[in-house]
């Protein structure tokens, strides 16, 4: 007969050795810390500046690397250059009409993978035609509120992606790696509701938001 061990699963506990661990790594890789400065400054300085030109490309690169699935093609200096080169020409609003247009759609016509050219295209010219009546700040913002923005839909982990680069911290980009890591660690158990589906990805979000959010 096969005896079972019974062990006794304790949230706090899960908590407290996340805690620790995710403190020595803050403490000791610098990329950690600097992913951290880089989402605080992100959110502060786009308060200051509507346009920011770096939060701009942040939401470019995310739809260039599919969220940073085609991450290869952001290490590209010639990639980072003429973006850059478009950005010091046109700024973020002039890329939304005339010869800035047309060159910001043909960088990512050049520089997007094939797979995802015709989608990242659509969201692109949406995002543009966007900036010639909001600033960059409200679309963030808006953004925060809801998935699609008029006819722009960015996609939900894309979305939530750029907003947590922005230092928006509630938000959680799900795909298969954090659902693993919610469903191994028991995290799922904290979903609030009573009906829930290890496969779909919003309940998993937001079981990890209620842990995080309700654990000590």
């Amino acid at each position: 007969m096969v005896e079972f061990l019974e062990i006794d699963f304790d949230f706090g506990r899960l908590a407290d050795s996340m805690y620790k661990l995710f403190k020595t790594m803050y403490d000791k890789n610098e990329n950690v810390k600097n992913e951290i400065r880089k989402a605080k400054k992100f959110k502060e300085e786009l308060q200051t500046n509507p346009n920011h030109p770096e939060a701009f490309k942040m939401l470019i690169d995310g739809i260039v690397s599919q969220s940073w699935y085609y991450s290869r093609i952001l290490k590209k200096h010639e990639y980072k250059q003429e973006l850059d080169m478009l950005l010091q020409k046109y700024g973020v609003k002039g890329l939304s009409i005339g010869k800035g247009r047309k060159a910001m759609l043909e960088l990512i016509e050049k520089w997007a993978p094939p797979r995802i050219r015709d989608r990242a295209l659509q969201q692109i010219e949406c995002l543009l035609n966007l900036l010639k009546e909001m600033s960059f700040r409200e679309i963030t913002e808006d953004m925060d509120k809801k998935e699609k923005i008029g006819e722009c839909n960015f996609g939900k982990k894309g979305l939530n992606d750029f907003l947590r680069y922005m230092g928006y911290w509630d938000r959680v980009p799900i795909d298969k790696h954090e659902m693993r890591f919610i469903i191994r660690t028991g995290i799922y158990l904290a979903y609030p509701k009573e009906e829930f589906d290890l496969l779909n990805r919003d309940h998993l979000g937001e079981a990890l938001k209620t842990f995080a959010k309700t654990i000590p």
